[in-house]
């Protein structure tokens, strides 16, 4: 048994730390009680002057895509071998950075099926992984960029068997593109919406019938209604949701995964920035400011929020995750008790883990972080974490 002894635990219900000892055992939290009771042979590790949360939970990344890579068509210009590092290693910075649990909304080719597969049989690091598979498109002019990453469907017959094939390659949910995108050619706009009320509905019913919940990208608002009526299980982005959109939203209990990190992460990289066309420079310039007050007419309509990056953007690095809590803070408003809960129980709702992940509770996984200064005082503490610990192996510990 191993006992983290003298730190500050974090009690995600109560949004409050008190001191505590953890006991695991077998990769699972046994006891959290007032003292430690270590029998002969336990290893004690001392956490004295540090803050213990749950491993945070990211409910938006893309591990396949690189970085580093600016403009569309290069996505798809490296080798499946060059790939594949890529996100092996892409696994790797994320599980360092604290994020011990990732929802992977839209691979390359499978690729990303496995490294999850090694990363469960021990043989590479990587935090637990639920994935989506292909993502689920019209065909748009710029998603031949794209192939690895697009599955494409129009009718409802057809997004039915989309969702069957991601299914059928182990796909743990359903992504769908509703509208278009930022980061894409002159001739795709996020404005534009590409599915009916009676496709969209039909995709979801089969994936929920399949025991799958949705995720749902979708920037136009003209996307974001159709997708509530849909029901959806979660709305991705939402750029240009208004308040009657986002109160329905509120009503129906679909979880709004905001990514603020990406809207902003590439535009304030420099050398990222530089390599950019001026048109995608304009679109995140001019999106930035609505999305940002459509995420906090959110928080005011009650709309459930969890962490979500989109990491693998430009300049949205794996690894710095994190940074989406701080965002959360200080763009959207959020106290640094509802960031954490939203990166901790709030995502471990949204995959049907809360049973197992999002807290220090026993019975569920010994996910642990541990930062050296109190993160409701400061949310960037968690960008400056020297522990982490998933499934009750130790990842990290600086000294």
């Amino acid at each position: 048994m191993i006992w983290l002894t003298g730190g500050n635990v974090y009690d995600v219900a109560q949004g409050k730390f008190e001191q505590k000892a953890i006991g695991i055992r077998d990769g699972r939290i046994e006891a959290l009680t007032a003292g430690p009771t270590p029998a002969t042979g336990d290893r004690v590790i001392d956490m004295s002057g540090s803050w213990l949360l749950p491993g945070l939970i990211d409910c938006h990344v893309h591990l396949t895509l690189n970085p580093d890579v600016t403009g569309t068509a290069a996505f798809g210009a490296r080798s499946r071998e060059r790939i594949r590092q890529d996100t092996a290693d892409a696994a790797a910075r994320t599980l360092e950075g604290g994020i011990t649990t990732v929802r992977d909304c839209g691979g390359w080719d499978y690729l990303e099926m496995e490294v999850r597969d090694e990363v469960r049989a021990g043989t590479l690091p990587g935090p637990r992984m639920f994935l989506s598979g292909r993502l689920i498109s019209i065909e748009t002019p710029g998603a031949a960029d794209y192939w690895g990453m697009y599955d494409f469907a129009q009718t409802a017959e057809e997004l039915k068997a989309a969702a069957e094939r991601q299914m059928a390659k182990g796909a743990d949910f359903i992504k769908i593109m509703v509208t278009g995108m930022f980061l894409a050619p002159e001739t795709e706009r996020a404005e534009d919406c590409y599915y009916s009320n009676d496709e969209l509905s039909a995709l979801v019913h089969h994936s929920h019938d399949h025991g799958r919940h949705v995720a749902c990208h979708a920037h136009a608002i003209e996307g974001i209604r159709l997708a509530i009526a849909a029901g959806v299980d979660s709305l991705e982005h939402g750029t240009y949701a208004d308040r009657g959109a986002l109160a329905a939203m509120a009503k129906a209990g679909i979880v709004l995964v905001p990514t603020c990190t990406v809207m902003s992460a590439m535009i304030e990289n420099p050398t990222i920035r530089a390599k950019m066309p001026d048109y995608l420079i304009a679109r995140y310039e001019n999106a930035r400011t609505l999305h940002r007050e459509a995420m906090i007419a959110a928080c005011a309509e009650g709309v459930p929020l969890v962490m979500g990056t989109d990491a693998g953007a430009p300049g949205n690095h794996h690894g710095a995750n994190a940074q989406e809590c701080v965002r959360m803070v200080r763009d959207v408003g959020m106290t640094p008790a509802e960031a954490i809960r939203a990166a901790t129980l709030g995502g471990a709702a949204l995959l049907g883990q809360a049973d197992s992940l999002g807290s220090l509770e026993p019975g569920k996984f010994a996910d642990i972080v541990a930062a050296r200064s109190n993160p409701l005082d400061d949310i960037a503490a968690l960008q400056r974490l020297h522990f982490v610990m998933k499934d009750g192996a130790i990842v990290r510990h600086d000294a």
